[in-house]
């Protein structure tokens, strides 16, 4: 390397990459931080509707007993949210509850 054009392009080459490496390692972190972020409001949302399908005593509750509650409440409605890996288990739609009415903390 001892003509300067070929210092300059390998200064260039060695500047560009490490300037993509830096922005596509925060753009990860960024689009990491919403996908978490947007995981955890629906596991919040999910439970603000397991917890009204179970009432104010679901801490007391035996398995049994939230099966039968939760069995009740999706016979009487749509199942908006369904996993693959809880697939005989379904959260039932509660019409008398809007997405408003739901708090995310």
């Amino acid at each position: 390397m001892k003509s300067l054009s070929m210092r300059l392009a390998v200064w260039y080459a060695v500047a560009a990459t490490s300037t993509l490496i830096c922005r596509f390692a925060l753009g990860y972190e960024q689009l990491r931080g919403h996908l978490i972020h947007g995981l955890d409001m629906l596991n919040a949302a999910e439970f603000e509707q397991i917890r009204a399908c179970l009432g104010p005593d679901y801490l007391a509750l035996t398995p049994q007993e939230i099966r039968e509650r939760v069995g009740q409440t999706a016979d009487s409605g749509m199942v908006p949210f369904r996993r693959k890996r809880v697939a005989a288990s379904s959260l039932p739609c509660l019409p008398w509850r809007t997405h408003d009415e739901l708090r995310i903390v």
